[in-house]
């Protein structure tokens, strides 16, 4: 049997047999210039803006990602400082999320035997009397009431954890 070959058509092209002829892309050998980048901006990263030359083809200024981390601003924190009045919201957070054993702590915040005595008595439930002790010397402190003043007591007391609690909320 005969090895034939396909009839060859004027209408086909021929096809190449050389695999170093089917890279039809050129190979950069140089980095594109900014103004044959895309035309894009982004928002939500910090950007450095470049000036070019008005060819009327791209309407926003070109823009680049940043790399000097002095041109990410730094974090706004807007939430409660370390001398700020502790609000009664606060109060009721570390009661629950924090504060362990307010009998050891209320010696340390200036309450009397008869404050302690009462607030054992205002309510069976354990987490109650802890608020309450909070809130009894906010109330008796006034303005003198601030984180850093708990935190004070808090390490006073012997307890470094709430201390370092109350520290990791007013960083968030």
């Amino acid at each position: 049997m005969e090895s034939s070959s396909p009839p060859s058509s004027p209408d086909l092209p021929s096809l190449p047999t050389e695999t170093s002829s089917l890279n039809p892309l050129p190979t950069p050998t140089t980095k594109p210039s900014p103004a044959d980048l895309p035309c894009t901006r982004t928002s939500s990263q910090p950007s450095i803006s470049i000036d070019q030359p008005s060819s009327g083809s791209c309407p926003l200024p070109r823009t680049f990602p940043s790399s000097s981390p002095s041109a990410i601003p730094p974090p706004k924190h807007s939430g409660p400082k370390l001398d700020d009045v502790i609000s009664r919201k606060s109060l009721t957070v570390i009661a629950r999320d924090h504060l362990n054993n307010w009998k050891t702590l209320g010696p340390f915040l200036d309450l009397t035997r008869q404050q302690e005595t009462a607030i054992a008595y205002s309510s069976p439930d354990f987490g109650l009397q802890k608020r309450e002790c909070l809130e009894v010397w906010k109330e008796k402190r006034g303005k003198e009431a601030t984180y850093r003043a708990l935190i004070s007591a808090a390490e006073e007391a012997g307890d470094q954890l709430l201390a370092d609690n109350i520290r990791d909320m007013l960083e968030k």
